[in-house]
């Protein structure tokens, strides 16, 4: 037989061969293919629920540090604010009886009428705001123990100005007042609304339809210390210092809460920062 035709014979059944084996573990490796092909496919899978737990827990957290931070900010700026009126503006001036009609500015028509009750409003709807926190905050709100620990201490020293004595920041002439812990607690809770929806301040009208009604005497005794720290309220008084050590820590705690909106990707407005 020809060497060539020999060669050609040998070559062609050398590829059937390779053909036939090609086949056969394809259709061994075929099933184990497939089984690879699916397990990829569920750690994908499990890749993207992970991932989406994480962002649906991400978007809890955040509507959480909203639902909370933003409401206290309100009522901290709320409070620092009309502190700063006070004093730095001069409207300590309305926050005395005898001086009833526009004691400020003749074109600034503010009254003790509404001065006064409304001042205790601020303090009573932040003392609120920070029982409610106190009360149904998770932890999880913070990325960090010294972020919370930082939180917290903002916090209470804005409680402690009002309430410590003696306090070496407190200088002046005339008696001090304070408003202890418990005190505070007191306005907040009074000035808590709790129903089947759930617990809120009570809003302007509902705070002055209570203050200084006859049938509100718990309520109004309630507000006591808090009036004796702000009426007839004098300059360069241990009462003006105190207050004014309170606007101090008040706004470091608006930085708290700010910085908590921030590190949780949020801006007081409630966007995406």
């Amino acid at each position: 037989m020809d060497a060539q035709l020999v060669a050609a014979l040998i070559a062609a059944a050398v590829a059937i061969a390779s053909a036939v084996l090609g086949i056969l573990n394809s259709r061994a490796l075929a099933p184990l293919q497939s089984d690879l092909d699916a397990r990829r496919e569920m750690k994908v899978a499990d890749h993207q629920a992970t991932v989406d737990e994480r962002t649906s827990e991400q978007q809890r957290i955040r509507e959480e540090v909203l639902r909370w931070t933003n409401p206290v900010l309100d009522a901290v700026d709320a409070l620092e604010s009309r502190l700063k009126n006070i004093l730095t503006d001069g409207l300590d001036q309305a926050l005395h009886n005898s001086r009833k009609d526009r004691p400020v500015d003749p074109d600034w028509a503010v009254s003790y009428d509404y001065v006064l009750p409304t001042t205790l409003y601020l303090f009573a709807n932040y003392f609120a705001w920070i029982r409610l926190l106190q009360e149904k905050l998770s932890f999880e709100l913070f990325e960090s123990d010294e972020v919370k620990k930082r939180f917290f201490d903002a916090m209470w020293r804005v409680s402690k100005a009002l309430s410590d004595w003696p306090r070496l920041e407190v200088q002046g002439w005339g008696r001090d007042a304070q408003v202890f812990a418990l005190q505070q607690r007191a306005i907040g809770e009074a000035v808590i609304k709790r129903d089947t929806d759930g617990a809120r301040p009570m809003t302007v009208p509902e705070f002055l339809s209570a203050y200084d009604n006859k049938n509100e005497a718990t309520f109004n005794a309630i507000l006591d210390p808090l009036r004796e720290l702000v009426e007839d309220l004098e300059r360069e008084t241990k009462r003006w210092a105190r207050l004014s050590l309170t606007l101090s820590e008040l706004r470091d705690f608006g930085d708290e809460c700010r910085a908590l909106l921030k590190l949780r990707g949020t801006s007081p407005d409630g966007l995406r920062s």
